[in-house]
């Protein structure tokens, strides 16, 4: 038997996903006002910092308008089309995800950049790379990110 892999989902997810069958089920109507967010918590048993995250999410997505000061209102958008309904959610972004998607694309970045690359601009890496090398040694686990600079010249790369 093949096993699947278990995906955890956030609970902002949960309860948005909660909140996004019932507007399709038609328990709110278009233009209606959905409950308080302190009301929504009380019947999910949540915070209130969750079922924010979870209409945000929701009005990222079309299906609510958040009117400050009024209240969230269901509203007639593309997300509340059939095509969108079945649609698969947005994937969901964390920190880790973020890291993977710059290792690809920086990498491309630079390769890009050195086969467009000019023999002045190599030379000006070459002499930036070659001025900092000294510095870098001396600090050793020192540097921070105020002592990072983008000029090469040996004053600005001091620690």
């Amino acid at each position: 038997m093949a096993l699947k892999i278990v995906e955890t989902q956030r609970l902002y997810r949960q309860i948005a996903d909660q909140l996004r069958t019932a507007i399709q089920s038609g328990e709110w109507k278009v233009g209606e006002r959905l409950p308080a967010e302190r009301d929504l918590a009380k019947q999910l048993g949540v915070s209130r910092p969750s079922v924010r995250e979870a209409l945000i999410a929701l009005e990222v997505e079309g299906f609510v308008e958040v009117r400050t000061g009024s209240g969230v209102y269901v509203r007639e958008g593309p997300a509340r089309s059939s095509a969108a309904a079945v649609a698969p959610h947005p994937a969901e972004w964390g920190p880790l995800e973020l890291i993977r998607a710059r290792r690809v694309l920086e990498g491309e970045i630079a390769a890009i950049a050195a086969t467009s690359a000019k023999r002045k601009d190599i030379a000006a890496m070459a002499q930036c790379v070659d001025a900092a090398m000294p510095t870098m040694a001396s600090c050793r686990c020192r540097a921070t990110a105020t002592s990072i600079r983008p000029s090469c010249s040996p004053a600005a790369t001091a620690c």
